[in-house]
């Protein structure tokens, strides 16, 4: 078994506070957060960078345990951020709402719909498989005029069209 090394830590570099007093990948003190935030609402362009560069790595780690697919986890975070830019206003005040939890709450829902959508996707070709078809589209059916009623006015009138130069 592997012991733990004992004596000191290797030494951490420094590296100064960037704008703002957020470095990326942290989580955001509560004045950071309602400044992004405010900013967000106010639909300014840098706030939304400034919360792409701290949020990304977390709801990247998220959307990818979920969905095994970096691809995929890679579209839905794009999905989040395009709802958080759309959404954030009507995100109340308060500690139970804020920005960050909010955030990881779309991406796993998210995530959650897009298991739920390849769930369905599977269960529709098993179904395709057990009839025997190895076309999935069904041909196109000509409706049956003589079903509805009226049926008889409408090929009175096409005959007469037919009849027309």
């Amino acid at each position: 078994m592997d012991q733990p090394t004992k004596g000191p830590k290797p030494p951490v570099a420094e590296t100064p506070e960037p704008a703002g007093g957020v470095r990326p990948g942290w989580s955001l003190t509560g004045g950071a957060e309602l400044s992004i935030r405010a900013r967000l609402i106010a639909r300014d362009e840098r706030a939304l960078v400034e919360l792409i560069d701290l949020a990304t790595p977390w709801l990247l780690g998220v959307a990818r345990s979920m969905l095994s697919d970096p691809e995929e986890a890679e579209d839905v975070v794009l999905d989040v951020f395009r709802i958080a830019w759309e959404k954030v206003g009507t995100l109340p005040e308060g500690d139970d709402q804020r920005l960050f939890p909010w955030l990881l709450r779309i991406t796993r829902n998210r995530a959650i719909d897009r298991l739920r959508g390849h769930r369905r996707q599977r269960r529709k070709l098993a179904r395709v498989e057990a009839l025997g078809s190895s076309d999935p589209v069904a041909p196109p059916v000509e409706p049956d005029e003589s079903a509805e009623p009226g049926w008889h006015v409408h090929r009175s009138v096409h005959g007469a069209l037919a009849t027309l130069n």
